[in-house]
């Protein structure tokens, strides 16, 4: 009973922490003191992280630790102002960010164990529904890095094939942006399922016969390869994100040999995909203004984090109406097609200067209803987090993982772009949502039939 009265206070002072640092973060700030409130809300995000991460049991990935670090860190790194681009931010969006972070905790920490404590009958009903066993995934799985794998090159050489060019191949900058037919890039992308896919099978199956080691080390490497081709950094990260999320979830001891290799190949990838959009580094330098000179290693990625929150304050200081929507159903009218059919107003860009592009998580959500829609979307987001962390405890379908994994990564990444309203992000959920029927589906199949084959 005492530690029932313990964990909200020990949480409530965590929260007078958070608000008081925002607050000094805040004053430092309006006084020019950049380097310093950008110091205080690092250490705040270094803390909330730490913190979180014990409280979840030493667990690196736990959402809340994960969103802490990225969402406050980006915010610290943007404070410290090193670019000429930044300017102080408008008050209105000190509030947002600091709403975004506390609302969404806090529909973790008690909206999501609320409703979950109300339906505990019923998930308990729910989960007793024949629930096959999980070696009987196997066939249900193999099913499934098999189709996305065949769909994923097939809709790859299609557009090479209609497009002409494969942008690796290209020296225009912009080749790998253009590389793209409607519809069909949404199957070429999902080439990112199909390596975390084949970790969960190593991980949960243990393939022993060289062939099937053979048939998920090709599918690997060409789903691998085409991130590579179409020289999309995103792409690559994510892909390799997801299969490091499993990697730490389902491995219980990884050699450090591996982990050391896996990085040193994706820096790689990484700095190879970089050198082939043909930017060079007096153009990059030139679009970043950094204050002081810095290497082009330690520029980009600090624009890549920092200038996305001045772009979201560049749209509260400037933005003339509300779209009530149209932007976060974005996603509706891409993938049904509604956006050949209706006319869809199209709203002003708000961002520091042409070139840089991305932009926070909440900036359509802003851009459709203000701050209440902050406040729904972080809600909404706390909740689902809080349920999926739940789920995955209470299934054997592997592609709870992947579910789980990607919720994490747009946290992760919750500083660079509206996520949330990205069509290929909801085709990813549709994918994962069909995939999981699937795999349940042929689990109970081979349940009743032991002999079926995929």
């Amino acid at each position: 009973m005492l530690e029932k009265v313990k964990e909200p206070m020990k949480d409530l002072k965590i929260y007078l922490l958070t608000i008081v640092l925002f607050v000094a973060g805040f004053l430092l700030s309006r006084n020019h003191n950049y380097i310093l409130s950008g110091i205080v809300i690092l250490l705040l995000a270094a803390f909330l992280y730490f913190y979180y991460f014990y409280k979840d049991g030493f667990n690196l990935l736990d959402m809340r630790a994960v969103f802490s670090l990225a969402w406050i860190g980006g915010m610290g790194l943007s404070c410290l102002k090193l670019s000429h681009l930044q300017k102080d931010w408008h008050s209105i969006t000190w509030v947002c960010f600091y709403l975004a972070y506390i609302t969404f905790i806090l529909s973790y920490e008690y909206l999501g164990k609320w409703i979950g404590r109300n339906r505990v009958k019923a998930e308990k009903i729910v989960g007793e529904e024949m629930e096959p066993g999980p070696e009987k995934y196997e066939k249900g799985l193999t099913f499934c890095i098999r189709i996305v794998t065949v769909l994923s090159v097939a809709a790859f050489v299609l557009e090479a094939i209609v497009l002409r060019y494969i942008p690796v191949f290209s020296s225009k900058p912009e080749a790998y942006s253009e590389f793209h037919i409607s519809g069909i890039h949404y199957f070429t992308v999902s080439c990112m399922l199909v390596f975390p896919l084949a970790v969960i099978y190593f991980a949960l199956f243990r393939p022993g016969k060289k062939r099937k080691i053979i048939e998920l080390s090709v599918e690997s490497f060409l789903t691998l390869l085409i991130p590579v081709l179409i020289v999309s950094r995103s792409l690559l990260i994510m892909t390799v994100f997801m299969a490091g999320f499993c990697i730490l979830t389902l491995f219980d001891r990884i050699k450090i040999g591996y982990l050391v290799l896996g990085g040193v190949v994706f820096v790689g990838l990484y700095v190879f995909i970089t050198v082939s959009r043909n930017h060079g580094v007096d153009y990059l330098n030139s679009i970043y203004q950094m204050k002081n000179a810095v290497p082009i290693f330690i520029s980009q990625p600090y624009i890549y984090i920092a200038n996305n929150y001045d772009n979201f304050n560049v749209m509260v200081e400037n933005i003339a109406q509300h779209s009530y929507g149209i932007r976060s159903l974005a996603p509706v009218f891409a993938l049904t097609g509604l956006k050949f059919v209706l006319h869809i107003p199209s709203f002003p860009e708000y961002r520091t200067i042409t070139e840089l592009t991305t932009r926070t998580y909440l900036y359509d959500v802003y851009y459709d209803f203000g701050i209440a829609g902050i406040i729904g979307l972080s809600v909404l987001l706390g909740f689902i987090s809080s349920r999926l962390k739940v789920i995955r405890g209470k299934s054997y379908n592997p592609i709870r993982y992947m579910e789980l994994g990607l919720m994490t990564y747009l946290l992760l990444f919750s500083f660079f772009e509206p996520w949330f309203s990205n069509p290929t992000i909801w085709f990813y959920f549709c994918a994962m949502v069909a995939m999981h029927i699937a795999v349940r589906y042929l689990g109970k199949a081979a349940t009743n039939s032991p002999k079926l084959k995929v």
